[in-house]
Order: structure tokens, then C-alpha cells, then sequence
């Protein structure tokens, strides 16, 4: 397609969602970093009035639009009174590149197609704006001292804060910390000033307190989603609204770090597969390789494991004049939905399905019953030779019409 003829008298005007592997990123009038993912085949620009998909200051309702058609984003100006341009040459219609300027009105929007970058720092949790990587040095900060590949707009974020080694290679990838101002960590460890860290797809970078998840966009054959029978453990911190009121930002970003660098180990260490981080939360699944009981067994043993983490961190926090914290665990086996969800180049394992809501269910269930772990009568009956349970009766639980059986895991046998 030719940007001096473009003819779309004959485009379907179809709004269904899709992912055209498109995205635009501005700045706002407060300074603040926004992305808008093109997920139609066309988007309206424009200002108030309801009018426009993408609303932006100081535009005439769908002052233009942007159409994707052919895999390709074309951009059509519809009001010839709002000055326009695309890299600084004025248009009024342009197929837009990656990596293209696109200036409406006094708006300056950069074009994302995320298929033509090798890498991406994703949003997290999103919907966030996600910043793309190229093959070699890109400087990480905020705006300032130098020109920075990955600009961060949160006031935490040093000028001059880090470098991200990006190469094709498995494992070549690698993070630098450069400032003692501000932390750096990876996956909620530290990073040491001037020193590397290797990067693997899916790690979770700290800047300040901007959280950012590495991606590789070469995506792994996707797995694809089966049913099958596994053990989900949520963990979730309790009154951590509260805590989070009566102490300083970067004390209890610091102090969660330090929590979930622990807790995470423990995943790992008793063969779960850490899911996610859900603010003050996390996820995992046990035995998605076909071995259910020992899944169970796994799941507990690493729920109790976490409970005598959290009271070695509390003794550790109480010297330093830091708040004590407590979780509650719930745990659940059943079917559930395993494999890849996502689109190509940006996938996520994941566990889904009614199973995964109960666990998340009994996990909210320890602050009634004030109990550190819940397990569900299924699990009960995979872990009941290992563990020392405590029942505790049948409960209601919202979303299914038959009361669960819950037990309190006291130990190993």
C-alpha cells in the first residue's frame, strides 16, 4: 500500500476487538506516560463529546482516525482545521510505521507495533505502558543528564538509573544497576551498583518503585490449554491496606520486596510454578505434570513453609522498627484450564477455571476463621497422611451452590 493512495470507500467498518499488535504512547498534560492498544479495526481521535475512542485534549470530536487494514495502520486526518503532522511533515493521511511521530493538535503520539521489537519492558500489573527494547544498551530513567532508550516519568526513577544489555541469545540479556539513589532489583533482590544480573523472560525489574516485567517477543510454542487436574495456593497479606496508609511508600515497597523475594523461593523450591504477583497476592500451581497427589503435598508443605518465613522476616523486621505482617494461604485442587494464554510473542502460562477462584476463595477465608492456612477437602484428602489437619467444617462459598469442606494444615505428621 502506497502512502500518496489510499482508497477505503469499500472498508468494512468492523469494531470488533482484535489485536493488531499496535499501540500508542503519549504524555499527558500532567506528565504522566500513556499507552492506548489499537484493538479495532478502526479508532476515532478526537476531544470530548463522547465522539471519539481515544480522547484527547483541545480536538474537535474525531478530529481523525486510524484504520487497520491489511495488517497495516493507516491514519486518516478528518478535520482539516486541527494541524497535523507524522515525523514532522504535515499529512492528512499517512500508513503509520513503527516507531512513526504522529502530532494532532498540540498531542505528540508515538506508534508501537510491538511485532518489529525483539523485547519489550511490559506494564505490570497492566494495563500499564509497556516500553519497547532494542538489540544492544538501553539506558533506563527519567528525562535528563542523557538520552534515555526506556524514559520512566515516576519521580523515584534516577536520570541515569540502570542499563538493560539486550541480545538475541538465551541468557545474554543483562540488567546493570547505576545509581545508589533509588533501588534497582530483580525479581525483588537488589541489584549492586555497577555490577550485572542476567535476565530470563518473565522477570519481574523494580525502578524506583515502577515495576516492569522483561519480555523476549521470540514467544515459545505455545502450550496449548487442556484440562487437567492441579493444586492452586493464593497468598494474600492481611490489612495490608492499613499498613500501607500508616507507613511511607518506599518503607513498605522495600519491606514487601523482601517478603516476596522469600516467599517466591519457596514456590520455587518445593516445584510450584509462581504464577503472579497481584500487589499484595501471589499465585501458584502445583502438579500440572500429572502427579496430583504430590502437587497437594507440595502446595502445603510450601504453605507452611511460608508461615515460618514470615515469622523469621517479622523477627527481622521488629529490630529494624518495621510493622510485623501476616498472610493467610488458601489451597484447592481440582480441574482446572493449564497452558498459554495471550497472543504470540507476549503469552502467559496460566491456571483457570473455577478450581482457581475457590482457592482464592479459602484464602480469604483465614481472616474469618483466623487461621495461617486453608485447604479444601479435596486436597485434604491427597495431603491427610503428610499433614496434621484440623477440620473445619463446611462453609458457603460465594459463586458455587454446595458448601466446600475446609481443614486447618497444623503440620507434618
Amino acid at each position: 500500500m502506497s502512502d500518496d493512495t489510499l482508497h477505503l470507500e469499500n472498508a468494512q467498518e468492523d469494531s470488533g476487538f482484535l489485536d493488531t499488535g499496535f499501540e500508542l504512547n503519549w504524555v499527558n498534560e500532567v506528565g504522566d506516560l500513556q499507552c492506548y492498544r489499537i484493538n479495532r479495526t478502526r479508532v476515532f481521535l478526537g476531544g470530548g463529546g463522547g465522539h471519539a475512542d481515544l480522547r484527547l485534549p483541545a480536538l474537535p470530536p474525531r478530529a481523525g482516525n486510524l484504520h487497520f487494514t491489511n495488517q497495516e495502520l493507516v491514519f486518516t486526518l478528518q478535520d482539516s482545521s486541527t494541524p497535523c503532522s507524522v515525523n514532522g511533515q504535515p499529512v492528512t493521511f499517512r500508513v503509520l510505521r513503527n516507531g512513526d511521530w504522529l502530532r494532532l493538535g498540540t498531542t505528540d503520539l508515538r506508534v508501537i507495533h510491538w511485532p518489529e521489537y525483539p523485547a519489550m519492558l511490559e506494564g505490570y500489573p497492566p494495563p500499564r505502558p509497556s516500553y519497547a527494547l532494542i538489540e544492544g544498551a538501553n539506558r533506563i530513567g527519567r528525562t535528563g543528564k542523557r538520552e534515555n532508550q526506556v524514559v520512566l516519568q515516576e519521580a523515584t526513577v534516577s536520570r541515569t538509573h540502570a542499563t538493560l544489555h539486550f541480545h538475541q541469545l538465551p541468557e545474554a540479556s543483562l540488567l546493570e544497576a547505576e545509581t545508589t539513589a533509588s533501588p534497582t532489583r530483580l525479581n525483588g533482590d537488589d541489584c549492586p551498583f555497577g555490577q550485572t544480573v542476567v535476565l530470563n523472560d518473565g522477570d519481574l525489574l523494580q525502578f524506583g518503585s515502577q515495576v516492569l516485567r522483561f519480555r523476549r517477543l521470540q514467544a515459545a510454542t505455545r502450550r496449548e490449554l487442556c484440562a487437567q487436574e492441579a493444586t492452586i495456593l493464593f497468598s494474600d497479606v492481611w490489612d495490608y491496606s492499613t499498613l500501607s496508609e500508616r507507613h511511607p511508600l518506599d518503607q513498605m515497597i522495600r519491606q514487601m520486596n523482601e517478603f516476596y523475594s522469600a516467599q517466591g523461593r519457596i514456590i520455587q523450591s518445593n516445584q510450584g510454578i509462581l504464577m503472579t504477583f497481584l500487589g499484595d497476592a501471589l499465585m501458584a500451581v502445583f502438579g500440572t505434570d500429572g502427579r496430583s497427589r504430590e502437587g497437594a503435598v507440595q502446595a502445603a508443605r510450601a504453605a507452611l513453609a511460608m508461615q515460618a518465613c514470615l515469622a523469621e522476616l517479622n523477627c527481622g523486621w521488629a529490630e529494624r522498627g518495621l510493622p510485623s505482617l501476616k498472610i493467610g494461604v488458601g489451597v484447592n485442587t481440582g480441574e482446572v484450564m493449564v497452558g498459554d494464554v495471550g497472543f504470540t510473542g507476549r503469552l502467559e502460562f496460566a491456571a483457570m477455571g473455577d478450581n482457581t477462584n475457590l482457592a482464592a476463595r479459602l484464602e480469604k477465608l483465614t481472616r474469618e476463621q483466623q487461621v495461617g492456612i486453608i485447604v479444601s477437602g479435596s486436597t485434604g484428602k491427597l495431603i491427610c497422611d503428610s499433614f496434621r489437619l484440623r477440620p473445619l467444617g463446611t462453609t458457603q462459598v460465594k459463586g458455587r451452590q454446595a458448601e466446600v469442606e475446609i481443614h486447618e494444615v497444623l503440620g507434618p505428621v
